[in-house]
């Protein structure tokens, strides 16, 4: 039985794991590796890293390795994957075949097993994306955080706190939403916010981070939770379709996987992703 390696670099977080006869016998997690925004030095301390982990972990498995997986947020160019393929290489024999590819089809195999299909992804950035069996591919979105990114942690964070800060420059009554806001920067007010939300080189996960809290509210029956979420599922519906047109027949079975943290909460979203148009 073949012993794979299985890597999935997130803008977050990255995951490996080491199968061997078809069970996880070794696992890390390390921070984030997107090609697109980590410099290459802090990408291959990161790899070595959670190689290392998995070696420690099983060192008999890991020397029988014949496969690796890598699965990056960014890792859709070719100049991307080689640098991939040059950071795990001293890591496995010279045998070992190593694939480098965008985290996207990770996620979409992750629900359909390797079959076609559409997969959205909404963690702390969004996209979604789709394959065929022509082997045709479409996307929508993914473009970062400064382009909305609709559908996000980071773009679901931000609109909540847009709301807080509207909310008090209109000098109204705290809601509940300004409230959690608050509470979970653990500040006294709003202007407080500005110097945590702009700490240097973490402005990104500290606004994603608020996103849980709002799918809370929402599944409490919060208004302002859920106006913010419904706009989200609109948009990301619109991509869903914007890509299905793209790739399948009106008529044609077409699996959507949801993945990502946003998604958690999966009453919120896969209900109204069901609905026929």
């Amino acid at each position: 039985m073949k012993t794979v390696i299985a890597i999935d670099g997130g803008g977050t977080k990255t995951i490996a794991v080491l199968v061997h006869e078809r069970r996880v016998v070794a696992y890390s997690k390390v921070e984030g590796t997107n090609l697109a925004s980590v410099d290459t030095n802090k990408i291959q301390a990161l790899l070595k890293q959670a190689m290392n982990d998995l070696e420690t972990q099983d060192e008999q498995a890991f020397a029988s390795v014949s496969a690796v997986f890598a699965g990056m947020s960014g890792g859709g160019r070719a100049t991307e994957q080689l640098r991939v393929k040059r950071s795990l290489q001293p890591y496995v024999s010279a045998n070992a075949k190593i694939i480098v590819d965008s985290d996207v089809l990770s996620a979409l195999y992750s629900g359909t097993f390797g079959e076609r299909g559409i997969v959205s992804i909404a963690g702390t950035g969004a996209v979604v994306y789709g394959l065929n069996a022509r082997d045709e591919y479409a996307r929508v979105g993914g473009w970062g955080y400064l382009f909305e990114d609709a559908g996000s942690g980071f773009e679901l964070g931000r609109q909540a706190i847009l709301r807080s800060m509207h909310n008090d420059d209109q000098n109204r009554t705290r809601t509940r939403l300004d409230q959690a806001v608050l509470q979970h920067y653990d500040v006294k007010n709003t202007q407080a916010l500005i110097p945590i939300i702009y700490e240097n080189g973490k402005e990104r996960e500290r606004i994603a981070s608020f996103s849980p809290v709002l799918s809370q509210l929402a599944c409490a029956g919060d208004l302002e939770a859920n106006e913010i979420i419904s706009n989200a599922r609109v948009k990301q519906i619109d991509a869903i379709k914007q890509v299905k047109s793209q790739l399948f027949q009106q008529d044609e079975a077409c699996v959507v996987v949801l993945a990502g943290s946003v998604y958690q909460q999966l009453h919120l979203w896969k209900p109204f992703f069901e609905k026929k148009p």
